[in-house]
């Protein structure tokens, strides 16, 4: 027999329960036990809610001196975005009195944030004679002090990353007043990495390819270098040694060992050009598409063709390279070189993505092109990779009497063994040509879910029954939202139209997934499991789409709001959705979902036009104020 929780919201301000901060609604009954506190952390926040970043409980946030009408940071003006950290255990804050422009970062262990020089008046923090730059300062929050690490930036800062062990940045030459890479100018964004067991940094004299992003997991990191950048009439820079000094070639960093790595090339000698062409990491390897276009124009595959994208697989632990193979021994192409493929998913050993048939069509009578067996060679099909084999080898998961699924452009993704992904209806012909209705609705129009288990080879799919537009997976648990239009028509949230996308929750460790409606449309969401009978989901929703969810705070305005749902997964079908409390939430901050910090708080942002209250203390109500929820345990 389930048992619900109570729901006694307990609404403070930081300080103990009980306080008087300001409340926001809430629904709840007797029974004693608190099911959720809302915190007003006092904090006013403006439009920087989409950078904050947590580890555990403690959240790193920015303060608006505007809206708090103080000058937080002792620097004469207020004008700045000021750091603050956040201990929702204790509900304390830290003012770190330094403005912050730019991301903010998460190793898992420690913060790093970019904190700008501030012109003149400023601090010269690398000592360069002005005061113009931005410089990478690294926080432990156990100690509390950050520490200037002198990795300059621009004003305009460029992409950075963390992961266990370390963090990745781009130094800018200009910051610095130095060519690094050598070719003559003083435009370029190099590497730096800083390994966090050692304290060492290292500057790697390789051009950042513009545009393209820092990849990073369990400790290692992926980047492209730009041969363009760095050539110029004179030099001709090469690193994949094809004769020419116009690719982006794949590097990595590998923090894994305690130290620093340098850069690593991702190839069998030199780095490979990906175009392009995405490219993930598992926790042993990195998952790539090598351009045989702009590979010296080599045919890897022996198609006939120098036109494809050869799917490989790179392993940090022997530094060796080895391309995906099917059991017969050939090499599939992922696509055509230089365009974009559909992604790649990945979880600890597993890597998730399409095939497409058109690109195949000249490896043999064993393979020619027609993965799913409906007749034509124009889908794109879905395989996996167990990236600790070697050789890595291309699995095509069958769907009853066809030998593949047919997916859409929805990205996949896969935690585990376990993953999900979109077939396209109107690609899946089967033996017949007649294309499949996998929801039921009649047509074969839709993008429908299906379940992806690589546990056993080939694998096996299971077909979820939901046209969706799109999800979220953590561990078994998935996040669905499904398309009215394509799933009937019909209304799932009971608005009177069919034109919304609705939520579901499955657990992809049922037999048989089975999902639970959610009934709201959300603009944004995260969630996390709260114990084995519980999931815990923040929705960012407006107000009014819906009976259930009309005018939650009682203003007369359909206000944009967090909802925070609680679902039982260990039922199944999952138990039904339970009572839980609202709040106004965030006001012109966009689509942020409610940042998760540590296993038991929801954090948003929230405007105080929708609260109709005074929420930090400034004697206005025209602020938007840093809140958040913290879960008893069930």
């Amino acid at each position: 027999m389930r048992t619900v929780a109570v729901l006694v919201v307990c609404a403070t301000s930081l300080a103990a329960c009980g306080g008087g901060g300001s409340g926001g609604g809430g629904s709840g009954g007797g029974g004693g036990k608190t099911f959720a506190t809302l915190v007003n952390s006092n904090l006013a926040i403006a439009g920087r809610f989409d950078t904050f970043v947590s580890i555990g409980n403690t959240l790193l946030v920015t303060v608006s001196e505007r809206e708090s009408q103080q000058d937080l940071n002792n620097d004469g003006d207020m004008l700045d975005a000021v750091a603050h950290l956040v201990d929702t255990t204790t509900d304390t804050n830290t003012n770190l009195r330094l403005a912050v422009v730019g991301p903010m970062l998460s190793s898992g262990t420690h913060f790093a944030f970019l904190v700008p020089e501030g012109g003149p008046g400023g601090t010269d923090l690398n000592g360069d004679g002005d005061f113009i730059d931005a410089s990478w300062h690294l926080l432990d929050p156990a100690q509390g002090t950050p520490v200037n690490l002198a990795i300059m930036s621009t004003a305009a800062p460029q992409p950075a990353v963390g992961t266990a062990g370390g963090f990745v940045f781009l130094e800018a030459e200009s910051a610095v007043g130095a060519d690094a890479t050598a070719d003559g100018d003083t435009a370029d964004n190099i590497f730096v990495e800083y390994a966090l067991a050692t304290g060492q940094t290292a500057r790697i004299p390789f051009a950042h390819a513009t545009g393209t992003s820092l990849v990073a997991r369990s400790g290692r990191v992926l980047v492209l270098a730009s041969e363009a950048a760095m050539s110029n009439a004179t030099i001709t820079t090469d690193f994949n040694g094809d004769g020419d000094g116009t690719d982006m070639v794949l590097l990595g960093f590998d923090f894994t060992q305690g130290g620093l790595s340098a850069a690593i090339p991702i190839g069998p000698v030199g780095p490979r050009s990906v175009a392009a062409h995405p490219y993930a990491l598992t926790d042993n390897a990195a998952v790539y598409m090598v351009d045989e276009a702009t590979e010296a124009g080599f045919d890897f595959n022996g198609d006939g063709d120098n036109n494809d994208a050869i799917v490989a697989v790179f392993d940090f632990r022997t530094r060796l390279e080895a391309f995906a193979i099917t059991p017969g021994g050939l090499i599939p192409a992922a696509g055509v070189a230089g365009a974009p493929q559909l992604g790649i998913a990945t979880s600890a050993t597993r890597a998730v993505l399409a095939l497409r048939e058109r690109d195949n069509v000249n490896l043999g009578a064993a393979f020619t092109g027609n993965l799913n067996g409906d007749l034509d060679s124009l889908d794109d099909v879905v395989v996996w990779i167990d990236t600790t084999v070697a050789p890595p080898r291309v699995h095509i998961p069958p769907l009853g009497p066809d030998p593949g699924l047919a997916v859409s452009t929805i990205p996949p993704a896969i935690n585990g063994l376990m993953g999900v992904v979109a077939a396209d209806e109107a690609a899946q012909g089967g033996p017949t040509g007649v294309m499949r209705d996998f929801n039921g609705d009649v047509d074969t129009a839709d993008r429908v879910a299906f379940r992806i288990d690589t546990s056993t080879v080939p694998g096996t799919l299971t077909s979820l029954g939901l046209a969706v537009t799109g999800f979220s997976l953590s561990g078994t648990d998935l996040l669905v939202t499904v398309s009215e239009s394509d799933h009937g028509p019909r209304d799932l949230n009971m608005d009177g139209d069919t034109l919304d996308a609705v939520v579901h929750y499955l657990d992809l460790a049922d037999f048989v997934p089975a999902p639970r409606n959610l009934i709201a449309v959300p603009t944004s969401l995260s969630f996390f499991r709260f114990g084995p009978a519980e999931i815990r989901i923040g929705v960012l929703l407006v107000e009014g789409q819906s009976p259930t969810f009309g005018d939650l705070n009682g203003n007369g305005v359909n206000d944009n709001a967090i909802t925070l749902l609680g679902v039982n997964p260990s039922f199944d079908p999952p138990g039904a959705v339970s009572n839980t409390p609202f709040f106004a939430g965030t006001g012109g901050l966009g689509s942020s979902a409610p940042l998760r910090a540590g296993g038991n708080v929801f954090a948003f942002p929230t405007a105080e036009t929708m609260e109709g209250a005074d929420l930090n203390g400034d004697s206005d109500t025209a602020d938007t104020v840093l809140r958040y929820v913290r879960y008893a345990p069930p």
